[in-house]
């Protein structure tokens, strides 16, 4: 049984040029504790558009997709799609 980790965040919509660094410091200039960010890749090492950001907490996490649902978040001009990870 795969136990689901609560504060981790699915990020959607990213650019191809989307880092992770990128990532941890918009949402840490946005107050969020982020402890750690992974750009999903394909086959051939380009991104897949997406990233999990693991947070401080399931209370920081859940903090940030209610922020986006009232604040949409972007990044280098593209909406981004957050939600509580499903992994």
């Amino acid at each position: 049984m795969q136990v689901k980790s609560l504060n981790k965040i699915y990020i959607g919509n990213l650019s191809q040029s989307a880092t992770e660094s990128g990532i941890t410091d918009l949402l840490s200039k946005l107050n969020y504790d982020v402890k750690s960010a992974q750009i999903l890749m394909n086959d051939e090492g380009r991104s897949k558009g997406a990233a999990y950001v693991h947070l401080s907490n399931a209370d920081e996490a859940q903090r940030v997709v209610a922020s986006c649902q009232h604040q949409p978040l972007s990044m280098d001009g593209q909406r981004l799609f957050v939600q509580i990870s499903r992994q």
